[in-house]
């Protein structure tokens, strides 16, 4: 159980990182500056929630991003043979990850190095 704490924390914060070098580089003037342009045809668009969810807005973005690394973080974890739940307590493991995870990724975008 321990092995599965330690792979989890050190997973959130990889998450985390990714999500902030991912958020620093659509940022104007940045290597992928220019999706901001894209952003704002989906915005002008009515296509709110690709705008929101792909760089628009910072919790939809960091939310996003915490529901798709879930299927990775459970895939990493049941290769290295560590996945210690069962059906039913990773259902409620989902919610748990995707709550500290999308918190985590707010505080990497939005606090650190600020």
């Amino acid at each position: 159980m321990i092995i599965f704490l330690v792979l989890t924390l050190v997973f959130w914060l990889a998450v985390a990182g990714f999500t902030l070098m991912l958020w620093i580089s659509i940022q104007p003037g940045n290597w992928l500056g220019s999706w901001q342009k894209q952003l704002r045809k989906w915005d002008l668009a009515g296509k709110e929630l690709l705008y929101r969810v792909l760089g628009g807005c910072g919790i939809c973005t960091a939310h996003a991003i915490a529901q798709l690394s879930f299927p990775v973080y459970v895939a990493f974890l049941l290769f290295a043979d560590a996945w210690p739940l069962g059906w039913l307590a990773s259902l409620l493991w989902y919610g748990v990850y995707v709550s500290v995870a999308t918190n985590l990724n707010l505080f990497f975008i939005t606090k650190l190095f600020k």
